[in-house]
Order: C-alpha cells, then sequence, then structure tokens
C-alpha cells in the first residue's frame, strides 16, 4: 500500500511530491475560503468590498516595489553567503520602504487617495504602510522556505492565511460592523499569523547571521542580481498596474459597486489559479533551476508536459466556471453578487491562458534571461490597455470587461510563445495543442449550460 501511494504522489522532493504539497495546502484554503465565503458576501456589501480591493492594490503593487524583488532571487545562489546579502537587503528595505510611505501619507494622503479614487479610506489610508511590512515580509519568508525546500511550511501557511482571514472578516464584521475597516483589519491580523506560520526558529540565528554580512557584499550581490530590479520588478509592477487598473477605472467610470463586483470576481477565480498555477510555480521554479543547470534538454522536455498538463487543468476548471458562473455567483454568494457572476464568466476566458502563463514565466529567471520579463509584461500591458480604454468608452461595464478580457488573452498568448523562446522550444505545435484543448473543453461546457439552463432556473 505504501509502495502504491509512493507511485501516486512521487519520490521524497521530486517535483510531483513538493507540487502536491503546495497543492493540498491550497486546497484546503479553498475548501475554507469557499465554504466561509457565502457568509462574508452576504455580511459585505460591494461598495464596502470595491474600497478593500483598492487597498489590497495598492499594498500589492507596492510590495513590488519595496525591495527590488531580490527576495525572489534568493533560491538562486548556491553559496549561502550570498543568499544572506540579500535578506538583509530585503529586511531592511521592508522596513524602511514602508516607513517612507507612512511619511508620504503624512504629506499627501488626500492627494493619493483622489489618485486611486479611494477617498472613502479616508485616514484608515495610515494602516497601508502596516499592510505593506507585513506583505513584503510574508513574500520573503515565504521565498525563504522555498530556497530551504520548506514546501510543507509554506503549505501550512496557507492554510492559516484561509482560516485567519475569512474567520477574522466574519469575526470583526459581527464585533465592529460589516464595514471596509473590519476587512482591513482581517488583513493586517491574516498577515500576521502568516508570517508566524512561516517562521521556523532555526530562522533567527539566520536573520542574525544575515545582519553581520558587510554592507559592501550587500551592494555587491545586488548588483550582481541587478536584472531583479530592472527586468523583474519593472515587468511585475507593470503587470500588476495594468492587471488592477480596471478597480481603479470603474471605480472612477461607474461606482465602487463596479469595482467591488470585479474584485469579487477576480478574487474567485484566483481559487482555482492558486491551487493549479500559483502553488505549482515556486516550486516549478525550483525544479527547473535545478534542471537548467543539470541539462538543458530535460528543462525543455519537462516544460512541454507541465504546459499540456497545466492547460488541461486549468480548462476543467475555468471551463466550469465560463458555463455556469453566473448561476454559482448568484446561488452560493447571494443575488447581490450575480452581477460579479456574469464578469467571472467572462474573465475565464483569460484565466485559462494566465493559469497556464504564470508558472511558466518563472522560467526566465532559471535559464538567466530576466530581460524577458519586461518584453512579456509591456506586451501583455499594451493589449490590456487597448482592450480597458476601449471597452470603457463603450459607456457599458460588461463591455467594458469583455474588451480586457480579450487584450488578455492576445497578451499572453504573446508572453506563452516569449517564454517557448526563452527556453529555444520550438512553440508552434504546443501552442496549437493547447488552444484546441482549451477550445474543445470550454465549448463543452457552453453546450452543458446550453442544455440545463432551463432544468436549473426551474430551482432557482
Amino acid at each position: 500500500m505504501l509502495d502504491i501511494l509512493k507511485n501516486l504522489t512521487g519520490k521524497s522532493g521530486s517535483f510531483r511530491r513538493n507540487s502536491l504539497i503546495m497543492s493540498g495546502g491550497a486546497v484546503v484554503n479553498v475548501v475554507i475560503g469557499l465554504g466561509l465565503a457565502p457568509i462574508v458576501s452576504r455580511m459585505y456589501t460591494k461598495e464596502e468590498f470595491g474600497i478593500y480591493y483598492i487597498y489590497l492594490s495598492v499594498i500589492s503593487i507596492g510590495g513590488l516595489i519595496i525591495n527590488g524583488m531580490y527576495n525572489m532571487a534568493f533560491v538562486v545562489p548556491k553559496r549561502e553567503e550570498d543568499f544572506l546579502a540579500l535578506l538583509k537587503f530585503c529586511l531592511i528595505s521592508s522596513f524602511f520602504g514602508s516607513l517612507i510611505f507612512f511619511f508620504f501619507l503624512l504629506i499627501a494622503r488626500s492627494t493619493f487617495l483622489n489618485w486611486i479614487s479611494a477617498e472613502e479610506l479616508g485616514h484608515f489610508a495610515y494602516l497601508l504602510p502596516l499592510g505593506l511590512f507585513l506583505s513584503s515580509l510574508v513574500v520573503s519568508f515565504q521565498n525563504w522556505n522555498v530556497r530551504r525546500k520548506e514546501f510543507k511550511t509554506n503549505s501550512f501557511s496557507s492554510v492559516v492565511t484561509g482560516v485567519a482571514d475569512r474567520g477574522s472578516q466574519i469575526g470583526f464584521g459581527l464585533s465592529y460592523g460589516a464595514i471596509f475597516p473590519s476587512l482591513i483589519f482581517s488583513k493586517i491580523l491574516s498577515d500576521i499569523l502568516t508570517l508566524i506560520s512561516l517562521s521556523k526558529r532555526s530562522m533567527l540565528p539566520v536573520m542574525v547571521q544575515a545582519f553581520g554580512i558587510p554592507n559592501s557584499l550587500m551592494k555587491k550581490k545586488l548588483g550582481e542580481y541587478v536584472k531583479y530590479p530592472k527586468f523583474i520588478l519593472s515587468g511585475n509592477f507593470i503587470n500588476r498596474l495594468s492587471g488592477d487598473l480596471p478597480l481603479y477605472l470603474f471605480a472612477a467610470t461607474f461606482d465602487l459597486k463596479a469595482a467591488g463586483a470585479f474584485g469579487f470576481a477576480t478574487a474567485i477565480l484566483n481559487v482555482p489559479y492558486k491551487v493549479i498555477g500559483g502553488s505549482i510555480s515556486t516550486v516549478y521554479f525550483q525544479k527547473a533551476t535545478e534542471l537548467y543547470n543539470k541539462d538543458k534538454k530535460m528543462l525543455q522536455e519537462f516544460s512541454k508536459s507541465s504546459f499540456m498538463k497545466m492547460t488541461f487543468l486549468g480548462s476543467l476548471a475555468f471551463g466550469f466556471i465560463f458555463g455556469f458562473g453566473d448561476i454559482i455567483f448568484n446561488v452560493v454568494f447571494g443575488s447581490e453578487w450575480n452581477l460579479a457572476g456574469r464578469i467571472a464568466r467572462v474573465l475565464s476566458m483569460f484565466y485559462i491562458f494566465k493559469i497556464v502563463s504564470s508558472p511558466f514565466s518563472t522560467v526566465i529567471r532559471s535559464v538567466r534571461k530576466e530581460e524577458y520579463g519586461i518584453y512579456l509584461n509591456i506586451v501583455l500591458a499594451l493589449c490590456r490597455l487597448l482592450g480597458i480604454f476601449t471597452g470603457i468608452m463603450t459607456g457599458n461595464l460588461i463591455y467594458a470587461v469583455v474588451f480586457f478580457a480579450f487584450g488578455n488573452i492576445i497578451g499572453y498568448l504573446v508572453s506563452n510563445v516569449l517564454i517557448f523562446k526563452a527556453q529555444e522550444i520550438p512553440c508552434f505545435k504546443s501552442m496549437l495543442n493547447s488552444t484546441l484543448v482549451i477550445g474543445l473543453v470550454f465549448g463543452l461546457f457552453y453546450v452543458a449550460r446550453l442544455l440545463t439552463l432551463p432544468f436549473i432556473e426551474s430551482f432557482i
């Protein structure tokens, strides 16, 4: 029996085993998150979520800038001393970067909130630097654990995040009211508990050791890995900003309800994305780096095989949402979120391309072609901008989402071509096969919708 289980899960430390460990934690997180989401969605309004999602967006974008994304390079250095130099910088920059942001808000809070269409945040904007500091440390500790191959720790922390996030949203909502500050407080508490769960007692002496690294060595290593802020940071900043742009534009052009519906739809879509794509990306990066150092052809075969598996799994998840998203949202989260369900159906068409592209984009770091990162994201951002601004001009929210989705599809297709090129893999056959799989699965779910819709509508 044990031998059968080992064959199914793979050997200890293998890509399959590590992927299952990460996905296992993400699945538990999903069960908890989705199980409690119907309660949360009936407590808070779309307006409250609209403000909250803008708050999260600011933290996410700031988290990319604050330490130059040097924490994403933790797994690369072979010498422990080199890693410690990067760790020292990330710890220092997380603190001082958050402090600088706090002083910026003291001077220009009203102007800043006006820029991001979130004047309702008011004095709660001063919690942004704390949220930025905590989220930055969380990312650094996650990547530190990847270097140490502590995938079980990262998996457990994702469970903690799910329980803490949803649980505290309900708890604060019942105690202080279902208003956006309760959502913000729940996020801060969730990050604190996540950070604790990511930590190991053995990490403290390592951090002390890191602060003993000479500044001269730290500066040398920052120069050696300068491609991370120069290309990876630049690319990811463009990617994140262009991806979150609808939140700000919908709040400014339509209202906070539109921003809340869009944010809630993407939050639900991010559930299967994190299970299939997000949980695998860190493991894939570690394995890809290992294979590249051994044999480039092994990496190529590994990437092609993984690409098709991800395409099939992603098609099943997002094809289901494409077919029945509006019905699911209406039944599970309440009729108030029907608009979010309609938006989710549209967005699912590009999320399948995102779920395939995102994990494999990390390979550009493995093959030391970090400059490809900014090329990928510039192309994606331009397609998104063209799509969203064209959609906004129609004056119709759903049309705006449709144009944004098609802009993403084109952008991710081009990105996948560049990712294959970075590994020197012929892309035409793989891209054609994946597109056929996506079209077939999505088509089957759409037919299933047409056949079952009259029956479903008779029950709801």
